[in-house]
């Protein structure tokens, strides 16, 4: 559950796909309205939202207790629609009285609640003389609160059959509700019978005899307890059933008592409800006399009776079996379990085979002092979040964040409040500082944990818990995105490379994994060698579609390339690499209808993948659908007020339309938010959008005057781009030599000669290009290709340039360089520059100026 001390924490924002109900808490009991809805957790400061830690389903809700289950949202679907279509399958295949019940158990489950009335209907209908059914839907539909509809089902349940002890317990649970107490008892006299406890929970009985006692008829419910008692001789150890028993017996006035003597325990002597004052006297006076002893007999409870904390943060169960202890079965989240200090050694079973060795102890001055927690993480997987929050009158300060994970066992020597929430203030004299300590289960994300190190410039620790995520999870492909970035942006390429060795052999195939390897080192040999590899795997498992996709990516040629995507996408169609691939080819073409097609599908398939996306998002605004992308910008930008990209993109899309004045509202509006925040990685994007709007608006005059003298990379690379597309290059190349910017970029480069050539200084136009070559030099053989196109003497024919795989931006670039090299193809080349040269920006305008010099 979130938490804030002193405005730090974590608290849910927002609800929507709101669902109401009435009936009983699942926590307190009481009868109330209880909510489900989706909303999301963040980290806040003061506040104020920073991290987001994902989006979940709030599930029943209690306005009473605040109590309630939470499960992330995109799990939530995915269960309801796997568990509800499966069951409906189920159903429709083999329509039995069992599989109608199960699915709509399912609809139940998930709050599908119009659809299992429609379906309840079918099933009153269908077997309408079916017993079970209609003691099932009884059972439901009183859980659900549905008190009138329970009774109607459990009545033709039990005309059905008057044995079925469902019905009958059904039924009589209405008798009791409507005081109709004999007749209740007559339907439960199944339970009275000796050995009932074994086949049933006496659980009705003893509410039957509870309203007997209320209605003073304490003979009969005395005849109840007494059933109770002996089917189930431990509850006369129990305070309140004795209590129960008592009061009936005083109200008759009974002598001697049904109860059995209770022995003699120093717990129950000293537990409450010895309230007598003789009793009270007699206590004092023997811990007075025996105080030594006491501290002896207190320390020797607290070694006797510890807790364990098992956390399984695994979707399956876990069995964990402790000799000494006991065996604890479908463990999943958290669960405490009573032990005493020892060595052990626990065996898992479930998600994980483990065997942990562990030690509980602690000092003795230490068990009446100290605050000790013991945590078995079952395969390590879960991470624990420890926060000590500082409680003072004034200057409050956040509260200090640990997390720790990776290990089987954690000893924490001080939690005050262990899996339970820290109270949002406490009283505290002027200039105390208090400290309470409160240990919970990480429920973020983990790559949300990720930002979090980075932003505080802990990028070794991002590192090791993205490396013992992957190997945990190769599927999370967001979290291998952001740790490959910051890994290859540290030059850390060894250290890349030895984690992704760790996936290449899986199965079936982690295509992230092969992608990113086939993209660490590019050049022509070492792909030559990957292919000759995939070409082998494919060889032993000639149908797989991951493979096929993977080794188009490394021949040689783009006709083995598009011929690969095409069997990928026969042999799967629900392989989003293969459709993404072939659009892309589209795209590179300048057949943007072609390349929205294959790219939707992809899109389809994978909509968290970023990439996809995005060259989804350029494919429709080069075909001119830019009110619909307005739309779905502007509810991006609604929902996330921070989101960078979605207000670049929407200012695009509105400048397409001549909306600049919007535009201009857009991102003065992202500006102040993003400034409102006061975290360091907001405010350095504040004028991110602005200087983005300049560039598509063609403005480079202001972009010039508002970027000068600024010293971030940000700033000066647009100041650069200003002077270049206003002509002033040499001026642009002295500020920004190649060295101190994008040297390894090969188009930055190009287009920087692409200016020279178009303001007329070729002796410097000649050098970056060369500088252009150079770096293709070292890419994989696709650049390989495109430097051999710009040395040759003679200009290549349009479909030459066809076999080069580069984004559609990069192209551009390319087409351009060659025609002002042989300015002869300038006609035949000019179409597809112009299909190509979409993506607003500062490399459009410069583009566009030089093919205006060129004509």
């Amino acid at each position: 559950m979130p938490q804030m001390v002193n405005g730090c924490g974590t608290t849910y924002y927002g609800k929507k796909n709101i669902q109401t109900r009435s009936g009983p808490c699942p926590h307190c009991g009481n009868a109330v309205e209880l909510k489900s809805y989706d909303t999301r957790k963040w980290f806040v400061i003061f506040l104020i939202p920073i991290i987001p830690l994902g989006r979940l389903r709030i599930i029943d809700y209690c306005p009473a207790c605040t109590r309630h289950y939470a499960m992330e949202v995109d799990k939530w679907e995915t269960a309801k629609q796997l568990e509800v279509s499966g069951a409906q399958e189920k159903y429709r295949t083999n329509p039995t009285p069992e599989t109608a019940i199960e699915a709509h158990q399912q609809m139940m489950n998930y709050h599908q609640l119009e659809d299992a009335a429609t379906f309840r209907k079918m099933m009153r209908e269908k077997y309408a003389d079916n017993a079970k059914v209609h003691a099932y839907l009884g059972a439901v539909l009183e859980r659900f609160g549905q008190v009138d509809e329970a009774t109607a089902s459990y009545a033709r349940a039990l005309e059905l059959r008057s044995d079925l002890p469902d019905a009958r317990i059904g039924v009589a649970r209405g008798h009791i509700r409507a005081g109709k107490l004999n007749e209740a008892r007559a339907l439960l006299d199944f339970m009275e019978k000796s050995g009932a406890a074994q086949l049933y929970s006496l659980e009705p009985l003893d509410t039957l005899a509870r309203e007997f006692q209320k209605a003073e008829r304490h003979e009969d419910a005395l005849a109840l307890f007494a059933v109770i008692q002996k089917e189930l001789p431990h509850m006369n150890e129990q305070r309140w059933f004795r209590d129960l028993i008592g009061k009936s017996e005083k109200a008759l006035k009974r002598n001697e008592s049904q109860l059995p003597k209770q022995k003699f325990t120093w717990k129950k002597f000293f537990g409450p409800g010895n309230a007598s004052t003789a009793r009270t006297l007699l206590s004092i006076g023997i811990v007075l006399s025996v105080l030594a002893l006491g501290f002896v007999i207190s320390n020797e409870y607290i070694r006797r009776n510890r807790t364990l904390y098992i956390v399984n943060a695994s979707s399956k169960y876990a069995t964990v079996k402790i000799p000494g202890v006991g065996e604890f079965t479908n463990l999943k989240g958290r669960d405490g379990v009573p032990i005493k200090e020892g060595r052990y050694q626990a065996v898992i079973s479930g998600p994980v085979q483990q065997t942990v060795d562990f030690e509980i102890s602690s000092g003795y001055w230490g068990r009446w002092f100290g605050d000790p927690v013991w945590v078995l993480n079952i395969g390590g997987e879960s991470i624990l979040e420890l926060v000590h929050a500082h409680y003072r009158a004034e200057d409050p300060q956040p509260p200090d964040y640990t997390f720790l994970y990776g290990e089987s066992f954690h000893r924490f020597p001080e939690v005050t409040h262990p899996f339970k929430e820290l109270p949002k203030t406490i009283s505290v004299d002027s200039g105390e500082t208090r400290t309470l300590v409160n240990l919970e289960v990480f429920d973020g994300e983990p790559y949300t944990l990720f930002f979090y190190f980075n932003q505080q410039g802990r990028t070794e620790e991002a590192w090791r818990l993205a490396e013992w995520r992957l190997r945990l999870h190769p599927e999370d492909d967001a979290m291998l995105t952001h740790y490959i970035s910051s890994v290859k942006k540290a030059d850390q390429i060894e250290r890349v490379e030895k984690l992704l060795r760790f996936g290449l052999t899986n199965r079936p195939v982690l295509v992230q994994w092969h992608r990113f390897y086939q993209n660490l080192h590019q050049n022509k040999e070492r792909d030559a060698a990957l292919a000759a590899e995939y070409a082998a795997e494919l060889k032993k498992d000639p149908t797989n579609s991951a493979l096929m996709y993977l080794l188009g990516r490394i021949v040689p040629t783009r006709k083995e390339s598009r011929e690969l995507f095409e069997r990928a996408c026969q042999a799967d169609t629900n392989n989003a690499y293969a459709y993404y691939a072939r659009g892309h080819d589209r795209a590179a073409l300048g057949d943007w209808a072609g390349a929205r097609e294959f790219l939707g599908r992809a899109c389809q398939l994978r909509p968290e993948q970023e990439e996809f996306s995005r060259q989804l998002n350029s494919a429709r605004f080069a075909l001119g659908e830019f009110a619909a992308l307005e739309k779905e910008f502007r509810a991006v930008v609604k929902a996330k007020p921070l989101n960078l990209f979605a207000h670049e993109k929407l200012c695009e899309a509105l400048v397409a339309q001549g909306h600049n004045a919007d535009a201009e509202v857009i991102a003065k509006n992202y500006e102040n938010a993003a400034r409102a925040t006061g975290h360091n990685a907001l405010t350095t994007t504040a004028g991110d959008v602005r200087r983005h709007l300049l560039e598509i608006t063609g403005d480079f005059a202001t972009l010039e005057k508002e970027t000068a003298n600024r010293n971030n990379d940000d700033s000066r690379y647009a100041h650069y781009t200003a002077m270049l597309c206003l002509g002033r290059v040499e001026e642009a190349i002295k500020q920004l030599p190649p060295e101190e910017n994008k040297a390894n970029d090969p188009y930055h480069f190009l287009n920087t000669a692409i200016a020279l050539r178009t303001a007329g200084n070729s002796a410097e136009a000649k050098r970056w290009f060369d500088l252009a070559l150079a770096a293709l030099d070292k890419g994989d053989a696709d650049m390989e290709i495109v430097a051999n196109l710009l040395r040759r003497a003679t200009p290549p024919a349009l479909t030459d340039t066809d076999e080069l795989t580069q984004t559609a931006e990069a192209k551009a670039s390319t087409l351009v360089t060659l025609v002002q090299i042989h300015p002869s193809v300038i006609a035949e080349y000019l179409p597809r520059i112009e299909k190509l040269n979409v993506e607003p920006g500062y490399q459009q305008h410069l583009l566009k100026q030089a093919i205006a010099k060129m004509k």
